[in-house]
């Protein structure tokens, strides 16, 4: 099994921290996309350090095939914009992502 991690962050500046993470964790995944690409959620987290607030999602495939090639860089790359755009206008706040990592 792969597992690739994105996280994504967000300063809360206006708006208590647990209210900003509240919202990011209400905003939705792509699903068509991750089953497109043969991946399933495993996991789908929130936490807050100080006023930085983070969402931790994490995907895994079923062993490489033919049909779905192992999550690479490119994957992760993907993974960087995948919701990046999405989360800042949802939330008129700028989100940052962390290097994904598939393992």
């Amino acid at each position: 099994m792969v597992t690739l991690t994105l996280a994504y962050s967000a300063i809360a500046r206006n708006r208590a921290p647990a209210d900003l993470e509240a919202a990011l964790l209400a905003l939705p995944l792509d699903t068509d996309l991750t089953t497109l690409n043969g991946m399933t959620l495993a996991s789908d987290t929130g936490s807050i350090a100080g006023n930085v607030v983070t969402r931790t999602i994490v995907y895994t495939t079923a062993p490489p095939s033919p049909a779905i090639p192992i999550p690479d860089a490119n994957i992760g790359d993907m993974g960087i914009g995948w919701y990046t755009v999405a989360f800042s206008k949802a939330l008129a706040t700028p989100i940052v992502a962390a290097v994904p990592v598939v393992s």
